[in-house]
């Protein structure tokens, strides 16, 4: 897995603050810890739940995270 470091840019990103509903903003920084290295990851909800939600985040569903991923592609 890679290494990441994230800058507080990320909070100052005004494509993050399009992003509806307000509570999936951060998600964004949850999910970028399992992405390819150039940021680049399939289009798979479950696999994502998997490997980023499924034993850490507990309130999280593979449906959810569909939700997720379809309000970034918006």
């Amino acid at each position: 897995m890679p290494k990441r470091m994230i800058s507080d840019a990320i909070w100052k990103s005004k494509k993050i603050r399009l992003v509806q509903p307000a509570e999936f903003r951060v998600e964004y920084t949850w999910i970028i810890a399992v992405v390819e290295d150039n940021g680049v990851f399939e289009y798979d909800p479950a696999s994502l739940w998997a490997n980023a939600y499924a034993l850490a985040r507990p309130g999280w569903t593979p449906e959810r995270v569909k939700e997720l991923l379809d309000e970034y592609i918006r």
